[in-house]
């Protein structure tokens, strides 16, 4: 319990918007982050979950000083999407591997970030998306 408590004192609330659409909690520690996001999948009738382990590769701060808050970062997760209507003809449970690309800018207390990466969807059926988001971590 002591844990979790620890952990979401920690982490910070975002908004996303892309795949999937919803809110991403983010728990920083230096240049190795946890990130989760959660929300609605592309076409709004899954409900996508997404987990990744996000790293800095690159501080363009070391570049210019202009461009201290600017950081390009990898992403490797798992994603999952659940089906809610099943009026449609796709499996209702798909899981897979995934692996982002991102930038993120630091402005004040918030973070403004942009990230995309293919989807490699293994479990229920097998096909490869696009997926990625913009959004903002408070």
């Amino acid at each position: 319990m002591s844990v979790m408590l620890l952990l979401f004192s920690a982490g910070r609330l975002g908004l996303v918007l892309g795949e999937p659409t919803g809110v991403e909690f983010y728990i920083p520690s230096g240049k190795n982050n946890i990130d989760f996001q959660l929300g609605f999948s592309y076409p709004f009738c899954y409900f996508g979950v997404f987990g990744g382990y996000e790293f800095d590769i690159m501080d363009f701060g070391n570049i210019t000083p202009e461009f201290k808050n600017f950081k390009l970062y990898l992403k490797p997760g798992i994603c999952g999407e659940l089906m809610w209507w099943i009026g449609r003809y796709h499996d209702f449970l798909l899981v897979g591997p995934t692996g982002r690309i991102g930038l993120k800018l630091d402005y004040d207390k918030y973070q403004f970030f942009i990230e995309t990466g293919p989807i490699i969807f293994v479990i229920m059926d097998f096909y490869i998306v696009g997926g990625g988001v913009i959004g903002i971590r408070f």
